[in-house]
């Protein structure tokens, strides 16, 4: 006599369904999406301005947007992804590599290391927004999705600083992440300690509009998770 199949976990508005093990390996990607995250803003600061620092830092900036990538289980966007990836590796690798490189080069790869970011930001917000029930692994990817914002905004800062070396007075510049990263953390956080100083109005409509969306999604992420958590069945 067949035996009666067991039915499938619910997946995200949105997304496919998912097996139990894919559940399971979705709440294991949420955490190793926390880790990556975390370790490219904690080790960036401590690597040498050397190419093999360089190489280091996009080995795992590239692995946040590929665990990002997988969260969305859509083969098309992560095929997609691997492109735009491979797209930003080579306008990065020549800028470092090129003796004298031109400014549209360095342009091109800030350009494209925003919207490699941004993918990676945008599979993380589908999987925190679209989840039906709150749990640990929820809960990961939106700190996840706070910690690439925050990412995105210093790509964006680099773009800025490349385009006019003057947009901030205190050292930020077009070359360097760890400045830039810095100033997106004390902006997103709104602390503003003030050693950098957005002066060009571009830099400084950019870290206002930062300052903004870093609140709102505190106040909407806290919302949802609230939300979810009290329509869980009482067990």
């Amino acid at each position: 006599m067949a035996q009666p199949r067991t039915p499938h976990a619910p997946g995200p508005a949105g997304l496919p369904a998912a097996s139990p093990l894919r559940a399971r390996w979705d709440e294991r990607l949420a955490f190793l999406l926390l880790a990556t995250t975390t370790g490219v803003l904690v080790v960036s600061p401590l690597l040498p301005d050397t190419i093999g620092g360089r190489a280091v830092l996009q080995a795992l900036i590239t692995s946040v947007i590929l665990i990002a990538a997988q969260l969305e289980r859509h083969q098309r966007a992560f095929a997609g992804t691997v492109v735009l990836i491979a797209a930003w590796f080579g306008a990065s690798w020549a800028a470092v590599l090129h003796p004298l490189p031109p400014r549209w080069l360095a342009l091109t790869a800030h350009v494209l290391s925003v919207l490699v970011l941004l993918v990676g930001f945008w599979g993380t917000l589908r999987r925190v927004f679209a989840a039906r029930e709150v749990d640990a692994s929820s809960v990961a990817a939106g700190i996840c999705g706070y910690l690439l914002m925050a990412l995105v905004w210093t790509s964006l800062y680099q773009l800025v600083a490349t385009v006019d070396p003057t947009a901030f007075q205190g050292g930020l510049t077009g070359s360097t992440l760890t400045e830039a990263a810095y100033f997106s953390l004390v902006t997103i956080t709104t602390v503003g300690y003030g050693d950098i100083v957005a002066h060009s109005p571009v830099a400084r409509i950019w870290s206002g509009l930062e300052a903004v969306a870093g609140n709102l999604y505190i106040a909407v992420l806290i919302a949802r998770l609230v939300s979810r958590w009290q329509s869980r069945p009482h067990r």
